[in-house]
């Protein structure tokens, strides 16, 4: 299963870039490390705001997903921070990420 852009409620976010679509959620996480990078997905929001999704360490197998939430490219105090190691994690971070993106001012 691979997560499509298109398929997802960004609310007012615009997607800046979605590499997630080379990655299939429904087979093993070790057998995909070259497409796992951290520079997996960007959503642009109103206010400064951006989502980002990566995967760190880059191509590491033991690396997880880290779905992160900032304000004015303010990297050092995001406003949502979550790491996860599966499809389902992921899936339910982004959900988290989408409100505080939209809601946070």
């Amino acid at each position: 299963m691979n997560m499509l852009a298109a398929e997802i409620n960004w609310n007012d976010g615009q997607v800046r870039y979605w590499n997630l679509d080379l990655v299939d959620l429904s087979r093993s996480l070790e057998a995909q490390a070259d497409e796992l990078t951290e520079d997996l997905a960007q959503v642009v929001y109103p206010g400064g705001m951006l989502l980002d999704i990566g995967w760190y360490p880059s191509m590491a197998v033991d690396g997880n997903f880290v779905v992160t939430v900032i304000r004015n490219e303010d990297w050092e105090s995001p406003i949502f921070k979550v790491s996860c190691a599966s499809g389902n994690q992921l899936q339910e971070a982004i959900g988290a990420a989408i409100v505080a993106a939209s809601t946070t001012v």
